[in-house]
C-alpha cells in the first residue's frame, strides 16, 4: 500500500480511508468461514460500485484502504457506501454489515507511511468511539476534514493513538 501511496500525487489534498467490517470475526465464528468469505465478496461488490473498480485495496482480513479520486469528500463516500451497503444482498442472517472507517487528507510533506499511519489511527478511534452500539453505518474518526493532530503523529499501526 505504501508503494501505491508513494505514486499518488499529493499536490492537491487527497483522501485516504482505512476501513473494516464491524464484528467480522463474529461472522466467521458463528456462521463459518464460507459466510465470512461471502461477506468479503459482498463488500468487494459494494466497493466496486462506489469507486468504479479503482482505488480499493484489501490489506488483509477485513481491512481495506480506499483511495477515492482527488477532491472526493468523506461525507460523499460515507453516503454512497451507506446506500450501497443497504442495497447489497448479504448472506442469510447477516443483514447489512456495519463499516468502520478512519479518513485523513494528505498534506504537503506527509510521507506515504505517515499518511497510512494517520488513517489507521483514525480507524482505531472510530472503532473504539462507539463500542456497545449495535447499529450499522459508516463512521469516520473525529477531525477527518482537518489537519492531522498530534495524536495522529505518534500513532502506531495497531495501537491506540
Amino acid at each position: 500500500m505504501a508503494q501505491v501511496l508513494a505514486g499518488t500525487s499529493r499536490a492537491r489534498p487527497r483522501l485516504l480511508i482505512m476501513m473494516d467490517v464491524h464484528r467480522f470475526k463474529t461472522y466467521n465464528d458463528i456462521f463459518g468461514h464460507a459466510t465470512g468469505d461471502d461477506v468479503l465478496r459482498g463488500l468487494g461488490r459494494v466497493l466496486r460500485r462506489v469507486l468504479g473498480g479503482e482505488g480499493a485495496y484489501r490489506l488483509g482480513g477485513d481491512e481495506f484502504a480506499l483511495l477515492p479520486p482527488t477532491g472526493t469528500r468523506p461525507a460523499h463516500i460515507a453516503a454512497h457506501l451507506e446506500r450501497e451497503v443497504r442495497a447489497e444482498a448479504w448472506p442469510p442472517g447477516i443483514g447489512p454489515v456495519r463499516l468502520q472507517a478512519g479518513a485523513v487528507l494528505s498534506t504537503p510533506g506527509l510521507s506515504p507511511h505517515q499518511w497510512l499511519r494517520q488513517a489507521d489511527a483514525r480507524l482505531y478511534r472510530a472503532k473504539h468511539a462507539r463500542q456497545g452500539e449495535d447499529r450499522w453505518d459508516v463512521e469516520f474518526g473525529r477531525g477527518d476534514l482537518g489537519e492531522p493532530d498530534a495524536a495522529d503523529e505518534g500513532a502506531g499501526d495497531s495501537g491506540p493513538p
